[in-house]
C-alpha cells in the first residue's frame, strides 16, 4: 500500500537564502499551480510546507521546482500512522 498524503501539501527544503526571498522564490516558480500558502517548518534545516489549493499533484510541483540549484528536495507531505 502506497503511502498516504496531505493533499495539497508538499514539504520543500532549500539551500540558504534570505528570509525576504523565499516567498517570491516560491511565487515565481510555482506560478499558476495554485499556490496558497509557504509556512517555515525548521530554521535550521530550511524545510517549508507549501499548501497549494487546487493540488496540482506531486510532479508538477517537482517539474517546477527542479529547475533551481536552490531546491534540494520536494517531498508530498505524508502520513506517518502508528501500528
Amino acid at each position: 500500500m502506497p503511502p498516504r498524503r496531505v493533499p495539497g501539501e508538499y514539504i520543500v527544503q532549500i539551500k540558504a537564502m534570505p528570509p525576504d526571498q523565499v516567498e517570491a522564490f516560491f511565487r515565481e516558480r510555482l506560478s499558476g499551480l495554485g499556490l496558497k500558502s509557504i509556512r517555515l517548518i525548521s530554521a535550521q534545516s530550511r524545510f517549508y510546507k507549501l499548501t497549494f489549493e487546487p493540488d496540482p499533484g506531486p510532479d508538477s510541483v517537482k517539474r517546477a521546482l527542479s529547475s533551481s540549484e536552490s531546491v534540494i528536495s520536494v517531498e508530498p507531505n505524508l502520513i506517518y500512522e502508528k501500528f
